[in-house]
């Protein structure tokens, strides 16, 4: 028995070996090291023609910023310099684009990957097809100026910021992402399940307009104004209005200020909502 004992433990040592050596071998092809990140493209693209943005990313983070050169700049630094996996860039058809390429990248590689674009300063994207289309899964969209006849911005888990925005239309989307614009926006309808929503308009927008959320928070701020109907909707969330005066708990209703021109609808069901004079 003794000596069963020992080849049965000896086996048991030799399969623990083989376990955890496929296990290591397991490991290391999902191994998540990352190098530091290094500038893999930094290019110029002319804008004499373009006429709308078109931008693509999953994971890359996005800045976009304003110079006083009349070329597009970007600058794409990455962790991976295969030429592979960072995003595209082009123009086509008066459409100026960045493409992801993360589904090159092979399992167990670790992506770190930013683009920043600088653009003309005064640029407007005059198209009203594309006008600026930005799209991203969980990289944050971080924008000094857009101006454009649309813009549509839309993010799953990375925040959308817009410090100065100019446009007849706006639509914005974000599961869990925070959304936060300021500048001047005619229309808006945006909406976000659990990221807050904070809009502060420099100027009184003028077509219907609205904002939903599930349980994140509505902050708009506005100028003085002709006036405007304010139709809210919320389940457990409070309602605030400076300018109706606008005070409760929780439940829908509307209300008037002064000649109500435009409408303007706010929809939560856990979030709060405000709407207060700058």
């Amino acid at each position: 028995m003794n000596k069963m004992s020992k080849v049965f433990q000896g086996l048991g040592t030799v399969v623990l070996v083989l376990v955890l050596s496929s296990c290591s071998n397991l490991f290391s092809i999902f191994d998540g090291t990352s190098g530091a990140k290094t500038v893999v493209l930094d290019q110029t693209y002319s804008a004499a023609s373009v006429k709308g943005i078109s931008i693509s990313l999953v994971s890359e983070s996005l800045d976009i910023v304003t110079h006083a050169q009349t070329d597009f700049r970007v600058v794409i630094e990455s962790n991976l310099t295969d030429e592979d996996y960072y995003p595209i860039v082009t123009i086509m058809n008066e459409t100026f684009k960045i493409l992801d390429q993360t589904k090159n990248i092979p399992i167990g590689k670790s992506y770190d990957c930013s683009v920043k674009i600088y653009v003309p300063e005064g640029f407007i994207a005059e198209s009203t097809d594309k006008g600026w289309t930005i799209e991203s899964v969980s990289g944050y969209i971080d924008a000094q100026n857009l101006s454009g006849k649309k813009i549509n911005l839309t993010s799953v888990s990375g925040y959308v910021t817009v410090s100065s925005i100019s446009t007849e239309t706006l639509s914005a989307n974000t599961v869990s992402g925070s959304v936060t614009i300021s500048g001047v926006v005619k229309g808006f309808d945006i909406y976000s399940t659990s990221g807050s929503v904070s809009l502060s308009l420099s100027e009184m927008f003028t077509t219907n307009s609205a904002i939903k959320t599930v349980s994140g928070s509505i902050d708009v701020s506005l100028p003085e104004n002709d006036g405007f109907i304010h139709s809210f909707d919320t389940v457990s969330g409070s309602v605030k209005n400076n300018f109706t005066g606008t005070q409760m708990s929780s439940g829908s209703g509307t209300a008037t200020y002064k000649t109500a021109a435009v409408s303007l609808s706010t929809n939560s069901t856990s979030g709060s909502v405000k709407v207060s004079k700058k």
